[in-house]
Order: C-alpha cells, then structure tokens, then sequence
C-alpha cells in the first residue's frame, strides 16, 4: 500500500503542476527545468535516508516508525501548499522539494522491507519481491496521473479543481488509506536487532562501494544515465509551441504511467530472466528511433500524414516509459543481491542513488543546453521550433555513446553473483565511485542554488 501511494504522489501532481507553472506563471524553459531538477534532488539523497532509517530506530522500530513519518510530512506539505490558493513559483519549488523528501523517506522504508525479506527468497528468482513492489508502485503511478488529469482540467472542460484543492486532495489520500493501516505493517527481525552506530553503517558502505562488484558495473550504470539527456525545452514547446491544455499534458503523463507499468508486468513475466546487456541494447536502440521520431512533430510533418499532434505525443511518451521501465529492473535487483545485513536501508538507498544522481546530473546538463539555442517561450509562441530541433537531435544522438561500455555490466543474476562472491575489492575503486557520488550532488545544488 505504502509503494501504491508513492506512486499516486510522483504523478497526481506532476502534469498539473507543469501547466500551472508554464500556462499560468509563465515560467520559462530554464527555470522549468531548473524547478524539475530540484524536484528529483532528494531521489539522490535517498542514502541519508536511508542511514536515518537504518541508524536510529523509535519505539524499537527502524523502519516502521520512519514510514509513517514520511507520510505525516509529506500531508503536511500538500497541504501547506494548498493554503497558499495561487502559489507562487518560489513556494511552488519550496513545498514540492518538501513533498518529495518526504515521500521518498517512505519509499526508502519500503525498500529497506523488501530487501530484508529478499533475504529468504532462493538465488534463482532474487529481486522478484522487489520487482513486485515496483511494479505495485507503477499501478499507483497509474491510478495518481489518472486523478491530475481527470481532476484538473478546467481550461479543456470547464470544470475541474484548482491546484490549490489538487495538493489539499493529494495530501488526503494517503491521510484516508495509508495512516489507518499502517499498525498491520509486520517488521521483521526488528525488535530484537542490534542497530548499528553510523559509523558502522558508512563504514559497511565503504566497504560495499570498493567490491568489484559495485564498482565495476557502477562505471555503465552511471555513465548510462549521465548521457540520458532530457530535452529541457520539450514540455515549454507543447504548451507554449502546440498550445497543449492541461488535459492533454495529463493525458501524456497517463499514458506514460501506464506503459510504465505494462513495462514493469512484461520484464516481470517475460524477461525476468534474459539477458542484462541485451535488454540495455534493445531499449536504447529502440528508444533511439522514437527520440529522434520526435522531429516529426517539431517539423509537423504529422499533420502532412493526418496524425494529431495529442496522438503522436501520446505514442512517442508511451514508448519511451515503457522502455525506461524495463531497463531500469536489472540494476534493482542487481542492487538488492548486494546489500549488507543491518545496513539494507542505506546501502539500497545510495546505489540506487548513483542511478539517480546521474539523472539529476543529466537534467543539469539539459538546462545548460536550453542555453545554446533560443527555446523561450516568446520563440515557441511565434513557432520558431529550430532550438527544440537542434536539443532533440543531439539529446537523442548523446543517449547511444555509453553503449560502448556495455561489456562492463554483469549478463545476468548468476554472473554478478559470481562477482560478488569472488570478494574481489579495490580501494581506488571504491574511492573514485565515492567521489563521483559526492560531485554530482555538490554539482547539482549548486548549479540549482
């Protein structure tokens, strides 16, 4: 239930906010991109979190107690936000950061549950309880994009709530289904278990980061998602370019969410257990063609074949999150057959953060890039579309250059356990990644300062 709501917080908010910020504060390219940046920081700061989690338990509790206080903040900040009525785009950045944080101190106890009881699942199908609760996460993701479209829509359909009743609305789901059920949560292990000093949790993360077998397929994964550019222009250019109601970017981000999922029931069921390095090169080839299928749009050459602009949109969003679903699972489970015993929270939490960090790196890069080429909105309200072009090409050439690092990433389940049980370490190597780790954030917050 805990996975179901942090999916219905990351989407019931997420188109809304997008048009309310560019259709009604005029908010531009760059600072829209700065404030979804900002956003997804705290995904990248899931292992203080996670240490929190793992180092200091209440009412003998450590994942229990932090759950239901992610869930207490996170309805505090919604609706705080709520009583603003028009928020500005400062209060907006401030309380949707706050949101994020607190939902993600949930998700971080969520992980931390499933990892410890992946404990008891057999070699042969490790991280299917993961890949269960994601996959519940994604049907939340669903059920929350579904709500912000349905629920915000007063310019397509004359009727509809205000953002400020959306966010009062987004803090009382989770206030109606995930409070009251919270005391059947069943903790394993937890009473009776020794908690560990933060020392020794980022003493056994060290320990963990200078493995070859975190550090070594690391290298891809970072490198991976650091080329993942996002076109920082892309939403600016349908709301202010092709003049997209807040429905139909609701629609996007519902169609997105639901390939998202199908995409999480497919690797679930048919490819559960086929190759890592293939389903990397299969989804990034294939993501390739719909990136640069966006340049169809931008040309309108969708209207020469009689395709609207909603339906092309539609196919080309969908695809691509039903691609990134199923090419984010290998890494999960590869992460969740790595995690220490005492310290799951914060060891899962900082090697999923590595992932997250280089999409919060890449984000960074995609508002430099907004910098190259005029896409302000004044250019995309009179069609000069040549600087969403010009982004589209090269975020979408950009994304294939770290295949040629493939070779790096373990092949399959058995072959990273074959690394992990090698116990073959490097001290440079767990360094370095360490390093990287704290760049990126530095890099991120002082770039979004």
């Amino acid at each position: 239930l805990s996975y179901f709501n942090v999916g219905v917080a990351i989407y019931i908010l997420q188109a809304p906010l997008s048009y309310y910020l560019i259709d009604e504060l005029d908010v531009s390219s760059t600072n829209y991109n700065a404030y979804f940046t900002l956003v997804a920081l705290p995904w990248s700061l899931k292992f203080i979190l996670g240490s929190i989690s793992d180092g200091i338990p209440i009412f003998q509790y450590r994942r229990k107690s932090w759950l239901l206080i992610g869930w207490i903040l996170y309805i505090l900040s919604c609706l705080c936000l709520a009583m603003f009525g028009r928020p500005s785009f400062i209060a907006t950045a401030i309380f949707s950061f706050l949101m994020t944080c607190s939902y993600i101190l949930a998700d971080v106890c969520n992980d931390a549950l499933c990892v410890e009881r992946a404990r008891h699942e057999q070699e042969e199908i490790k991280g299917a309880i993961q890949t269960a609760g994601y996959t519940i996460r994604a049907y939340g993701c669903i059920v929350g994009a579904t709500l912000g479209t349905m629920l915000y829509n007063t310019a397509t359909w004359g009727w509809g709530l205000t953002i400020a009743q959306l966010l009062a609305l987004s803090g009382l789901i989770p206030l109606t289904n995930m409070i009251p059920s919270f005391w059947s949560l069943e903790e394993i292990a937890t009473k009776n278990h020794i908690t560990p000093s933060f020392k020794e949790i980022y003493w056994n993360i060290f320990e963990t980061l200078q493995l070859k077998a975190v550090w070594y397929p690391m290298i891809f994964i970072y490198t991976y998602y650091i080329f993942q550019i996002p076109n920082g222009a892309w939403t600016n250019f349908l709301v202010e370019g092709l003049e997209f109601s807040d429905f139909e970017l609701g629609l996007l981000t519902v169609s997105g969410a639901l390939l998202y999922w199908v995409g999480m029931m497919v690797f679930k069921l048919f490819l559960f257990d086929s190759g890592w390095r293939n389903i990397y090169l299969f989804t990034s080839l294939v993501n390739f063609v719909f990136s640069i299928g966006q340049v169809v749009l931008i040309l309108r050459y969708n209207k020469v074949l009689g395709i609207p602009d909603i339906v092309f949109a539609l196919g080309d969003s969908a695809i691509m999150y039903f691609l990134w679903a199923i090419n984010s699972m290998p890494t999960s489970i590869m992460f969740v057959m790595l995690c220490p015993e005492g310290s799951e929270g914060v060891t899962y939490a900082l090697l999923t953060t590595i992932a997250n960090l280089a999409w919060s790196v890449s984000f960074d890069i995609g508002t430099a890039f907004t910098s190259i080429w005029d896409v302000s909105n004044a250019a995309l309200q009179k069609g000069d579309f040549t600087g969403v072009l010009y982004l589209t090409l090269l975020t979408s050439f950009l994304q294939l250059l770290p295949l040629s690092l493939l070779f790096i990433l373990p092949n399959s389940r058995a072959e990273q356990r074959i690394l992990r049980d090698s116990g073959e370490k490097s001290w440079l190597g767990g360094v370095v990644l360490l390093a990287v780790v704290v760049a990126s954030i530095v890099i991120t917050i002082i770039y979004n300062a």
